[in-house]
């Protein structure tokens, strides 16, 4: 199915708001509590056990990004994804599933094979390995790099703006919840077929350095959770994530280091709720413990 025919028929199937395309997205009518945001450690998140149906993020990758409080290291990169791997797992429900977005390597601090080291991390945590899907985002970080000596094999630099989205589970991969499903038709056949393509989101001089494109997290929580599911990202930035998953009635979840993001977030999901305040991390201890599982796939 063609992107075309997938926004006709998306139009056709049910109401919503309008997508960076203009074709209508379906939003999901079911509306959770607001989302939880605060401050927190990505290694060491005030969550239970087992809690967490889908986590969708995109952690630092040691590109000296101009965070609020500094980007990772290149040398410490590995190890803080060995760690925040691990207790994404702790907090991640059996069969729950985890969607990690990272590049295909990077240049900053030596050349990275990110993608490969990324994998690696997250199979040493605990986590099983199920696909990765291949995002062409259209720009690249990576674009004011030389490609090299000019017409000369000594030392050509070739540059690759797709990104990667690597699928893994907690244990089998099945659903973590007995909720309904909401993905239509025109959804699942194209989600199931990459490489995705669509924009990145530009950089806002008064925004997050790093924005998630909305489109990113709607369709990885369209494919890989149901309605009522809870939604993380322990690197919620702007508050894409968060925001999304709500709109699509999934219980959302966001943390991060600066509590300027928790508040960039919070007024982002405020535009969304007329101005009801999202919960604070206070309500932390209310998320539901583990659901009984389904064999429904």
């Amino acid at each position: 199915m063609s992107e075309r025919d997938f926004h006709h028929q998306a139009d056709t199937e049910q109401p919503g708001t309008k997508s960076r395309s203009g074709a209508l997205r379906p939003w999901t009518r079911r509306i959770q509590p607001a989302p939880i945001l605060a401050v927190a450690d990505a290694r060491a998140l005030p969550l239970t056990d087992a809690c967490v149906d889908l986590t969708v993020t995109s952690p630092p990758y040691a590109l000296d990004i101009e965070y609020i409080g500094g980007d990772i290291q290149a040398e410490t990169w590995p190890a803080f994804m060995a760690e925040w791997l691990a207790e994404s797992f702790r907090v991640t429900k059996p069969h729950g599933r985890l969607a990690l977005n990272v590049p295909l390597d990077t240049s900053r601090g030596g050349k990275r094979p990110t993608y490969v080291q990324a994998c690696q991390a997250a199979l040493d945590a605990g986590w099983s390995y199920q696909a990765t899907i291949t995002w062409h985002e259209g720009h690249t970080s990576k674009g004011d790099r030389s490609l090299g000596t000019v017409n000369s094999s000594r030392r050509p630099h070739p540059i690759d703006s797709s990104e990667m989205i690597v699928l893994l589970s907690k244990g089998a991969w099945g659903p973590s919840s007995a909720h309904p499903d909401d993905i239509t038709p025109a959804e699942w056949q194209l989600y199931g077929r990459g490489p995705w393509r669509f924009s990145g989101e530009p950089r806002r001089p008064d925004g997050h350095p790093a924005p998630f494109p909305e489109e990113l997290p709607y369709r990885l929580i369209r494919y890989l959770s149901r309605v009522g599911d809870v939604i993380c990202d322990p690197f919620v930035g702007s508050g894409t994530t968060t925001t999304v998953a709500h709109r699509l009635g999934r219980r959302a979840i966001g943390f991060d280091l600066a509590p300027t993001y928790i508040e960039m977030s919070r007024r982002r999901v405020i535009g969304t709720e007329e101005g009801k305040p999202p919960r604070t991390a206070s309500s932390i201890d209310k998320l539901p413990h583990n659901d009984s599982t389904s064999g429904r796939r």
